[in-house]
């Protein structure tokens, strides 16, 4: 079977390279199938990440006698939690005469805690930290989603 790299059509940069990974490696720790190029497989897989969001989970707000939040300017809203949600279609192709095997849409989200700095409260002011933890959650969700994709395409064959 080969697993071609994922078509991306949401407004995310990226995630087709961790799902894409994700599914190979699941595929080589089963050993159900051999992963190979798309020229010598007999089926290949087609992924398409049709959707990816990321939406604040939890919210406070910076008021009169707020605690730690008192450094903030009155009535300022920080995030302190946000929701992943991604959406993917994945398809088993016959290569002979492109018929589709297998077809089915997986959803699944993830919630992480804000990256902060210093005050606990308090995230951190720079949108690299919130970057790199959206892509550090993106992987974990890719593994999982492609997990649950591996097991639902196998329990046939």
């Amino acid at each position: 079977m080969a697993v071609p790299i994922f078509s991306n059509m949401s407004q995310e940069v990226g995630p087709e390279a961790y799902f894409t990974n994700a599914l190979i490696r699941e595929f080589e720790r089963s050993r159900v199938a051999r992963v190979t190029n798309k020229s010598e497989a007999p089926v290949y897989i087609e992924g398409v990440i049709t959707g990816v969001g990321l939406e604040a989970n939890s919210q406070v707000a910076a008021n009169k006698g707020s605690g730690d939040l008192q450094y903030l300017p009155r009535n300022t809203v920080i995030n302190t939690g946000y929701r992943l949600v991604v959406h993917a279609q994945i398809k088993l192709v016959r290569s002979s005469d492109k018929e589709i095997i297998w077809k089915q849409n997986f959803t699944n989200q993830r919630v992480y805690s804000a990256p902060q700095v210093s005050v606990p409260t308090i995230n951190s002011v720079n949108a690299l930290y919130n970057n790199s933890a959206k892509n550090q959650n993106m992987k974990l969700l890719a593994s999982d989603m492609m997990k649950e994709v591996h097991d639902r395409m196998t329990e046939k064959f």
